[in-house]
């Protein structure tokens, strides 16, 4: 086994898998390997993040930051990606990614005070993302908070013009 690669068959290897599959757009593939890894290996945090995307939004190729591509109805399942999404925020509390998907969760689901906790929390530890900071000022909006939403849709434009990886 050479540095930086990991074993077949090994969780880490499944779990680079689901990712695959996930890009290649092979949701029921993805998710039959998470669903045996949340299983057998249910410490990691990033099995429970990747399932709970899976269930809320459609995941890019290339993306440098989350973006919100809501998926089919036939995928969509927002109980089951806030449990995951539950497990993995207790394993890894620090995680940009997982607030961002919960905030999404939380704003579909119509809780736009959890939704603004989460979505300011994953800009806290991740500044840089402005898909999470226009979600947020859609529901800043919502909420009727105008400067806030002003400030944060400045704030993705501004980091919408810095973005090399947009077209």
């Amino acid at each position: 086994e050479s540095a930086g690669k990991a074993a077949p068959g090994s969780p880490f290897a499944m779990l680079g898998q689901a990712y695959i599959f996930a890009l290649e757009k092979k949701r029921a593939e993805a998710l039959a390997l998470i669903d045996e890894l949340a299983a057998t290996d249910a410490r990691h945090p990033d099995v429970f993040f990747l399932r709970a995307a899976l269930h809320s939004f459609d995941i890019q190729a290339g993306a440098t930051r989350v973006d919100f591509n809501e998926v089919d109805d036939a995928w969509l399942d927002y109980d089951a990606a806030q449990a995951d999404l539950t497990t993995a925020l207790e394993l890894d509390p620090l995680s940009p990614w997982g607030h961002a998907i919960r905030g999404r969760i939380r704003f579909g689901l119509g809780d736009l005070d959890g939704a603004r906790e989460d979505l300011l929390k994953s800009l806290e530890l991740a500044p840089g993302n402005n898909a999470v900071a226009f979600m947020a000022a859609r529901v800043a909006l919502a909420l009727g908070q105008i400067d806030e939403s002003y400030q944060l849709i400045t704030k993705a434009i501004d980091l919408n013009r810095k973005d090399k990886y947009l077209s």
